[in-house]
């Protein structure tokens, strides 16, 4: 069977990164081929010159736009690639110029930045166009890798003390939205009382854009015999992000962070969304919230209020999964992996199980 190589190229940004690789996996995973990911991390020597690059990839002969990659910082590029996947303006010039130069179909994902739509096997977007390379996805990518995660988990697990663990994924100020003390006040005392009613334990981990004083304050104000780990952002000899996730059954995040609010989503259980008091959320952000609150993968609720939570069972109106077998499909019908496989593979792929 042949083996296929996916480059992704990375700007550097690592939302972009968890995307770009969620794709190749799930390319890789479909296809059912012996897969390669190749990460190149490529970032333009001048950011000016993003768009007459843009524009240079586009305009020279398919031979002469290797020339592109000159404008590039240093990177290693080896042998042709059976598809290129990024995200990001600062590396759509160099996708469009390798593409152009190996005649290797090409995903973009995100803005389009005006390249023609005949440079671009797969544009794949949240809102895009109708045109016939376009594919509008209500699925938000990312790397997680489920069976990973439960594996990562069980350690957690085999300490749990005979309680079931729920995890909150702690984002910060961004993307619209603001926390206050009041905020933090709030969630101290709802994570104590849920913890009680529910007879659960508390995972929490932070993020870089987390303020210190906000999980000092959850440190100081948490039952002790209710909180089992605190996973600061940046140290070690603590659980992992993927350990967290696969080990516990309700996962909770705040609003600000769609990476993590999509790697949550990715694990096919009960998520919640936390949301502050201040809470305006750009529109980009909030269309993509809202769409994981309609299909089910999410629900949202309110930070002050959250001492009224109830369980709820769990019955998205669309799986994630099933989101990405559409993706998926949608990607197959235009033929960019017909090289790949067999006419008939397209369509046999949903036989596969991913859980």
């Amino acid at each position: 069977m042949q083996r296929i190589t996916i480059l992704v190229l990375y700007d550097g940004k690592a939302g972009h990164l968890s995307q770009s690789l969620g794709l190749a996996n799930l390319v890789a995973q479909r296809l059912d081929h012996p897969s390669d990911i190749d990460v190149v991390s490529v970032r333009p020597r001048v950011k000016l010159l993003n768009r007459p690059l843009r524009c240079l990839a586009q305009a020279l002969p398919p031979m002469w736009a290797r020339i592109v990659s000159v404008f590039y910082s240093k990177h290693t590029i080896a042998n042709k690639p059976d598809l290129i996947v990024s995200f990001g303006g600062n590396v759509v010039a160099l996708n469009i110029a390798l593409h152009r130069v190996w005649q290797a179909p090409n995903v973009l994902i995100g803005n389009q930045y005006g390249v023609m739509d005949r440079f671009i096997s797969a544009h794949l977007t949240s809102s895009g166009k109708n045109t016939p390379n376009t594919i509008t996805s209500g699925a938000v990518l990312c790397k997680i890798d489920r069976q990973a995660c439960h594996r990562a988990g069980q350690t957690l697990l085999q300490n749990s003390r005979q309680r079931p663990y729920w995890c909150l994924l702690l984002g910060g100020n961004g993307s619209g939205y603001e926390y206050q003390a009041e905020d933090w006040c709030s969630l101290a005392a709802a994570l104590n009382d849920l913890a009680r009613r529910y007879s659960i334990q508390w995972l929490i981990s932070d993020s870089r854009r987390t303020h210190p004083g906000a999980m000092d304050y959850l440190h100081r104000h948490l039952d002790c015999a209710t909180t089992t780990a605190f996973c600061r952002y940046g140290e070690q000899n603590q659980p992992t992000i993927e350990a967290v996730l696969g080990a516990s059954e309700r996962l909770f995040c705040t609003e600000d962070s769609l990476s993590m609010l999509t790697e949550s989503t990715a694990m096919n259980k009960p998520v919640v969304s936390l949301v502050p008091r201040t809470a305006k959320p750009r529109p980009v952000h909030k269309k993509l919230i809202n769409r994981l609150q309609e299909t089910g993968l999410i629900e949202r609720q309110e930070i002050a209020s959250l001492r009224e939570y109830r369980v709820q069972k769990f019955n998205p109106v669309v799986s994630y999964d099933a989101q990405l077998d559409t993706l998926f499909k949608q990607l197959c019908q235009l033929t960019i992996f017909n090289h790949l496989q067999p006419e008939n593979q397209a369509a046999a792929f949903t036989t596969k199980s991913y859980a």
